[in-house]
């Protein structure tokens, strides 16, 4: 069985996190065992996970300056502190910033994935 963690930094009402919910929801359980590591323990969408999916939150309550906070540590430092010694075949993060740090910082024999959710059009620096 794959053992597949995904990383976001909550579950508030957005439409990723939504997203996110669904797609882990989906997954077939009999496959795959599926862990979801919340930053912060704050989002409705939490109550809409499948009782199948290994729920988990580093912090209980978001507080503003988090992602300076966090850009003061390497990302194996954040990977050990927040995904600690569990091993998994996949490491998904699911939103730029702090999630992808994170998971930037996985073992080199771990796949990781960062699933962006950005308009690439809108945020691309172009050069010439």
């Amino acid at each position: 069985m794959k053992r597949i963690l995904f990383v976001i930094p909550t579950l508030q009402g957005g439409g990723a996190e939504r997203v996110l919910v669904n797609l882990v929801n989906a997954l077939d359980q009999n496959r795959f065992e599926i862990s979801l590591l919340s930053l912060f323990d704050v989002g409705i969408n939490k109550t809409l996970l499948d009782c199948g999916v290994k729920y988990r939150s580093v912090l209980k309550k978001l507080f503003r300056g988090n992602s300076v906070v966090f850009s003061l540590f390497r990302p194996q430092t954040l990977y050990r502190r927040f995904v600690g010694e569990e091993k998994y075949d996949l490491v998904v993060s699911f939103l730029e910033g702090t999630a992808a740090r994170i998971v930037s910082g996985a073992p080199e024999d771990v796949r990781t994935v960062a699933w962006i959710h950005t308009s690439v059009a809108q945020n691309a620096v172009l050069t010439a």
